[in-house]
């Protein structure tokens, strides 16, 4: 249906309807809940749409795939390539400026400079994520001095962050700096677990959210559970990892499920979602070797 849509999406674009057409492919991504299984879909959207600012009531959703493509690209990796990632930024309305110059960072664009050097409060906590990838950026192109001096601006609430250690451990490798490695080694063994509590979720402001947790693994491992508080009469819950779909299950009261997902050592991102049936929360977490 979906396809159908940007089908008939691009008949109209090819017919000259541009502003309908544009309507037409941002509803779609609007409506697409931000996923793995529906990136391409959402690539399709990014290179065909006319270059047009999204409705009010689609902005919401297309701002959702931003934010979930950012948080993915901070941590296990970006879903989307640049030029779709500068293209989303493009879509999604008006940004505060640290998101703006993420979002341009991640979408290859200069401009993330330009916003940079026109803020003046690049200390406070909201430049923090924007700092720790281009310190990684700067690392990867062998401007250690440079990445050292980004970091050096980080918002110190910042430091409990697996990002800003692993982030600190990249530059400190870039720069062969043994001391600062190790200290950026210890730093990000005393932040890994292998068990989280209810308290350490990030709860969806309504039922059609998902409740969110972002972990760091020290090690891989092989299997995740994860307990579920559910209605007495059941519902349907979709559980994803990094973005991609680990289980669509039926669970009542309190449910454990058991689930095979091999797991890098890194920064990782859980994600639960009631699919009907009512709310369901998320409590214990842990992770099976």
């Amino acid at each position: 249906e979906v396809a159908a849509t940007l089908d008939a999406a691009a008949r109209l674009a090819r017919s000259g309807n541009v502003a309908r057409a544009a309507e037409r492919y941002l509803g779609v991504l609007a409506q697409l809940p931000p996923a793995v299984e529906n990136v391409a879909l959402a690539r399709r959207v990014l290179v065909e749409a006319p270059a047009a600012a999204p409705q009010v009531k689609q902005q919401a959703g297309v701002r959702a795939w931003l934010d979930w493509t950012l948080d993915l690209c901070l941590g296990a990796g970006c879903p989307l390539p640049a030029e779709a990632i500068d293209r989303l930024r493009g879509r999604a309305g008006d940004l505060p400026p640290a998101t703006r110059a993420l979002a341009a960072l991640f979408g290859g664009r200069p401009v993330a400079e330009q916003l940079e050097r026109s803020d003046s409060d690049l200390g406070a906590p909201a430049w923090s994520d924007y700092l720790i990838a281009r310190a990684r950026s700067q690392a990867e192109r062998g401007e250690v001095g440079e990445a050292f001096s980004t970091l050096a601006r980080v918002h110190s609430s910042a430091t409990a962050d697996p990002v800003y250690w692993l982030a600190r451990r990249d530059v400190a490798r870039a720069a062969g700096d043994a001391q600062d490695l190790d200290l950026a080694e210890r730093e990000l063994g005393g932040l890994a677990r292998e068990r989280w509590r209810a308290a350490d979720w990030a709860l969806p402001a309504d039922r059609s959210g998902a409740a969110t947790l972002h972990f760091f693994a020290r090690n891989a491992a092989k299997r995740l559970s994860v307990v579920l508080e559910a209605p007495v009469t059941g519902a349907a819950v979709e559980v994803r990892l990094d973005g991609s779909q680990l289980a669509l299950a039926i669970v009542s009261e309190r449910s454990e499920l058991d689930l095979a997902a091999p797991i890098g050592a890194g920064v990782h991102r859980l994600e639960v979602v009631s699919r009907g049936g009512g709310s369901v929360s998320p409590s214990d977490v842990s992770l099976g070797y």
